[in-house]
């Protein structure tokens, strides 16, 4: 069982975990742990293996000074015509993604940038190739779930209309850590499970407050780290990526009606 979040960062994952001497009983109460801190040896890892600066330049622009340029980015990688941004570690799009690629286009083109999803799925087969996983004859469930960042002036008008679904729950953040949210802050949520033959349930992925607090530190970074270290520190694209990792926001949204709620 691990936060959701780091699925598309699972090498990060990896690394923070690896020497944990035991693995996280029923909730995820390990993330409250210091032993779940910062993955010194993945980032050594990444520094050693990233690509050059004018690499990126080639994959994410030449130059990025507005969010039309940053919609850009996001987008031609969920088209898959770049190999990866500065929000993953190169992996490809699960074949799922597909099912919601249409609206995850929309978003990305209306300033709310994602880099995490999943649809709903009620009771598929384990052995689908799309949408299953684990051992054979069992079934497999999903909330629908989105995590993007939205701009700071953007984000009222979407808490109002999210309230406007009692089935749906949110965190929001920034990166100095100011919050809207509408789960208690010690809230988990399961947001993928499976039932399988002669098993208990297996609950593979969550939605965790307190694990969501560790990972927007890492995700917000990668702003900068890459992103803004790809171009000359007083660039108008270094300083307009830095503005971006001071007034976004980060956000995830679950539906959790898996039977019949839609995020799109």
């Amino acid at each position: 069982m691990r936060p959701i979040f780091w699925a598309i960062k699972p090498k990060s994952y990896i690394a923070r975990t690896q020497e944990w001497d035991e693995f996280p009983n029923g909730r995820w109460g390990v993330s409250r742990s210091a032993a779940f801190g910062e993955p010194e040896q993945y980032y050594l890892l990444q520094k050693k293996l990233s690509s050059s600066n004018e690499e990126h330049k080639k994959l994410w622009g030449q130059e990025v000074v507005n969010y039309g340029q940053v919609s850009k980015v996001f987008t031609l990688y969920l088209q898959g015509k770049i190999r990866k941004y500065p929000f993953s570690e190169g992996t490809p799009l699960q074949p799922e993604t597909d099912t919601i690629l249409e609206p995850l286009i929309a978003m990305n083109n209306n300033k709310l940038f994602t880099i995490n999803s999943q649809p709903r799925v009620n009771g598929v087969a384990s052995t689908d190739p799309k949408y299953g996983w684990g051992p054979k004859y069992g079934y497999v469930y999903q909330k629908a779930y989105y995590e993007f960042f939205v701009p700071g002036e953007m984000l009222e008008a979407l808490i109002q209309h999210l309230e406007r679904y009692p089935m749906i729950t949110y965190q929001a953040i920034n990166a100095a850590g100011e919050d809207r949210l509408n789960v208690s802050k010690d809230d988990v949520n399961a947001v993928t499970w499976g039932v399988f033959k002669g098993k208990e349930v297996i609950q593979p992925t969550v939605v965790d407050h307190n694990a969501f607090l560790i990972w927007k530190d890492e995700i917000f970074a990668q702003w900068l780290d890459p992103w803004a270290v790809s171009y000359e520190p007083a660039s108008p694209s270094a300083k307009f990526l830095q503005r971006c990792h001071d007034s976004l926001y980060l956000i995830n949204v679950v539906h959790n009606d898996y039977v019949n709620g839609d995020l799109d």
